[in-house]
């Protein structure tokens, strides 16, 4: 019998050897090409932006000085009116950091209630607008979101909850107490958030008196309350009919420019920052998250000093502004917007280490072939093929065909997993934020308004759940 030959152990070294080499290979290949795409991205979203905005001022300065050249213009108006736009571009960051800031988030709607509160989250209940008709109670998942789920209440004209009240759906409003001043970010993980969806939710349910309700989520939260009712599918299949997700990132992969610096960062540089994080707080500072999304959107510009004056030279009527009560309708907005996106603000709203590596871990390795999230709860995978089996929810969700940041392509494993349970709909004129900041476009009147309305969709899946139920 011939003998058989083993493979010496003496080759596994060179193996592993080799093994690394090619790893090292290829972080040395991906860091290159990171440097190049931060190189292009802070050229355009940096010294080009600036340099065509100062050619736009010089370009707006040159043709009124021609209009009083030609005649057709008198001198005293037009220096007036360079006054005007200089002092308004001198003056408006500082509009910004102060009127800006006290708009920023303060909204209060008629009624609005705390039913309860813990460390972190306090659960907040808004009625339905008086004379409006009955429909079911819509369950808000706020909480950790760069910039601050105050965006949900931008403004007293222009916010969220209040698209849902004034059609008759009372809103439980699931909130963080306040910024980093007034709560620990450091042991906020995506199970406590699954976990603190479970509780809060169960009490806005007996609170509803037990009529079931609309589960909700905007952007990255819309992702967190997605993972609960996978998580947790036969307690979220008792309490709610209907699961909405606004422009949220359930396969982040699928998002081009948000996916590509994450996917392009080296795995050193990832796993340096969350090592530091661990070191100083668990949690990653609002400034890393700002800057890589402005590193992917090209959004460093109109948040320099230049880029501020730039934005008030093109509003010269905030030259005459005396004080807040002087602001129209769309300063409000612009203000408050402008904070909002700011690095002050956001420096104000870190993100807790274990959500952070769960949203990087969307946009890098985003949903597998099964349907699994990058992500777990006590140990068991969260998954929208094995989560929503066993119920009768309805899922919805809105994308807008302008957004920059979450193409609707993000959601096409819903599609696949979940069938004629999932109702997509995408809006072709609207943005990531245009879900709060367009309040016209949810009216049923309005000609040009959303199509289907957001709150009609909801309730006819909110039908269809129910008309399920019966047929069992």
């Amino acid at each position: 019998m011939t003998p058989s030959i083993e493979k010496s152990s003496a080759t596994d070294p060179f193996e592993a050897f080799n093994a690394r080499l090619d790893e090292g290979q290829a972080e040395a290949s991906r860091g290159a090409r990171f440097v190049a795409y931060c190189q292009e991205r802070l050229a355009e979203g940096g010294g080009l932006a600036a340099a065509r905005a100062v050619a736009d001022m010089q370009l707006d300065a040159a043709q009124a000085l021609l209009g009083v050249a030609k005649g057709e213009r008198d001198g005293a108006e037009v220096m007036g009116e360079l006054g005007s736009r200089t002092r308004a571009g001198l003056r408006y960051e500082s509009l910004v950091q102060t009127w800006g800031r006290q708009l920023f988030g303060s909204a209060r709607l008629a009624g609005e209630s705390v039913v309860a509160e813990d460390s972190h989250y306090r659960l907040v209940y808004i009625p339905a607008r008086a004379g409006s008709p009955e429909a079911p109670p819509l369950f808000h998942v706020g909480g950790v979101l760069p910039y601050g789920d105050a965006f949900f209440r931008l403004l007293p004209e222009a916010n969220f909850y209040e698209r849902f009240t004034e059609r008759g759906l009372p809103v439980y409003a699931l909130e963080l107490k306040g910024d980093r001043q007034a709560v620990d970010f450091q042991d906020l993980t995506l199970e406590g958030v699954i976990d603190a969806v479970s509780h809060f939710s169960g009490l806005a349910f007996d609170h509803a008196k037990g009529r079931k309700m609309i589960l909700e989520g905007y952007c990255g939260l819309g992702a967190q309350a997605l993972s609960y009712a996978l998580a947790r599918p036969l307690e979220a299949n008792a309490r709610f009919k209907v699961v909405g997700l606004f422009v949220s990132p359930v396969d982040g992969t699928r998002c081009r420019d948000l996916a590509q610096i994450m996917q392009l960062m080296p795995k050193q540089v990832l796993e340096a920052s969350y090592r530091w994080a661990e070191l100083t707080g668990d949690y990653i500072g609002g400034d890393s998250l700002r800057i890589t999304q402005d590193l992917a959107l090209k959004g460093f510009f109109a948040k320099t000093p230049l880029g501020r004056f730039v934005s008030g030279w093109k509003k010269p009527e905030y030259a005459a502004v005396a004080t807040i009560d002087d602001l129209t309708p769309e300063m409000r907005k612009d203000l408050a917007g402008a904070y909002w996106i700011s690095p002050e603000n956001c420096r104000r709203w870190p993100v807790p280490l274990d959500l952070s590596r769960f949203s990087a871990g969307l946009f890098t390795h985003g949903v597998d072939e099964k349907g699994a999230l990058p992500a777990s709860y006590h140990g068991r995978p969260i998954s929208v093929a094995d989560g929503a089996q066993g119920t009768r929810l309805q899922f919805v969700g809105f994308y807008g065909g302008k957004d920059a940041l979450v193409p609707d392509a993000t959601a096409d494993v819903l599609k696949r997993e979940l069938g004629e349970r999932y109702t997509h709909v995408v809006h072709p004129g609207a943005g990531h934020v245009s879900y709060v900041f367009s309040r016209k476009a949810w009216d049923p009147a309005n000609p040009k308004g959303l199509t289907p309305n957001p709150v009609d969709a909801l309730l006819e899946a909110y039908g269809k759940a129910g008309a399920r139920a019966n047929e069992s």
